[in-house]
């Protein structure tokens, strides 16, 4: 089967490298207090596996990054650290999922009409996204370099955090009445170990072949800019005191 190209970071080793640091505890940690062990749970873009634990179903629309998630769970069975049944396949959220209405206790993921219709009467859906982000010293000027372009590529006009009670709100979740909990997260690169790996995680996405920096040169990017950028990154991860923060919305709905 050929490689989907509709996901605008692509699936190349830095952005895998990237989300595979993602765990259960830095990302899905406001999920865990409602979780219970016999909930059958579905990960929608799980992505290399880091996060898919317990009794889960976790799809995605990329075999290879499929089969990286898949030789995680083998890998996590073989060492007994796994306290549930793993399964992984293949799906397209966009055209629809291959579950039944009412199947899961819990989805965590992103798109949400179609989560809703899997989702249980009292299930659950969580959601974390982006919502802001800063780097210090200001003067490298990264906020526009990066972030402003980032949010380009991806094709929106602004993070997805802020927005998300909104959609919440639209696709049929019952705001109001206290069936969608708020929250936010945090995530930080300030000492000099963190902040290289994270600098060239995001320099080696913006390298020319890779699909993320296609990303950015279909929204308009030009070459030059996209150099500079990497460029301020790497000045920027070589800055003694230099940190970033990134804002992130944490929701927890239920049906």
């Amino acid at each position: 089967m050929s490689q989907p190209t509709n996901y605008t970071q692509g699936y190349s080793r830095s952005t895998l490298s990237s989300h595979a640091s993602r765990t259960v505890a830095s990302d899905a940690s406001f999920l865990v207090p409602y979780i219970k062990p016999t909930d059958k749970i579905l990960d929608v873009g799980c992505g290399p596996g880091t996060i898919t634990v317990g009794s889960v179903i976790g799809i995605d629309i990329s075999d290879s990054v499929l089969k990286v998630a898949s030789e995680l769970v083998q890998k996590l069975q073989s060492e007994n650290k796994l306290k549930g049944p793993v399964s992984l396949q293949q799906a397209d959220l966009l055209r629809g999922l291959p579950f039944e209405d009412d199947t899961f206790d819990i989805v965590y993921a992103r798109t949400l009409k179609e989560m809703r219709r899997v989702l249980k009467p009292g299930g659950i859906v969580a959601t974390r996204d982006a919502a802001a982000q800063h780097f210090f010293p200001k003067s490298l000027d990264l906020e526009n370099l990066l972030t402003k372009n980032m949010i380009k590529g991806i094709g929106l006009e602004e993070w997805p955090g802020p927005t998300m009670v909104a959609l919440y709100r639209q696709v049929g979740f019952d705001v109001d009445g206290g069936k969608v909990k708020v929250g936010s997260g945090t995530s930080c690169h300030a000492d000099a170990e963190s902040r290289h790996w994270w600098a060239d995680g995001l320099s080696g996405r913006l390298q020319k072949g890779d699909p993320f920096r296609a990303s950015w040169i279909e929204a308009g990017i030009e070459e030059k800019t996209i150099d500079e950028c990497v460029a301020r990154l790497k000045e920027w991860a070589e800055t003694q005191d230099a940190w970033y923060g990134m804002l992130q919305s944490e929701i927890v709905a239920w049906k």
